[in-house]
């Protein structure tokens, strides 16, 4: 049996270094690039990265409360994303993502 968490945890990890990866080179860069690199870093990495690992720990079990401080503040596009990835990598029934939603903003 394929471990999916696996896949997931690696996911993790490789957004985070893509994310330091790009901050370093925003230094070494200026005007229009430097820019760009930041934006993508803000505006695309960072969301992706933040429902990988809130999708990670759901897949290990983990309470949202030990993931996010405050989550109900997270927007609805990283939700979508999160459900996305926890379908597909968590390999745990959608009635138990609701029951850890439930009782960990509820």
């Amino acid at each position: 049996m394929i471990n999916r968490k696996k896949a997931l945890k690696i996911k993790v990890k490789h957004l985070a270094a893509e994310a330091r990866i790009i901050r370093n080179e925003e230094l070494k860069t200026r005007g229009d690039t430097r820019d760009w690199l930041y934006l993508h870093r803000i505006h695309t990495v960072r969301p992706v990265a933040r429902a990988s690992h809130i999708a990670y720990g759901f897949a290990k079990g983990t309470p949202l409360s030990k993931i996010e401080r405050y989550p109900e503040r997270i927007p609805t596009e990283i939700w979508a994303k999160v459900a996305a990835m926890v379908k597909k990598y968590s390999g745990r029934t959608e009635n138990e993502y609701k029951e850890w939603l439930g009782s960990s903003i509820g």
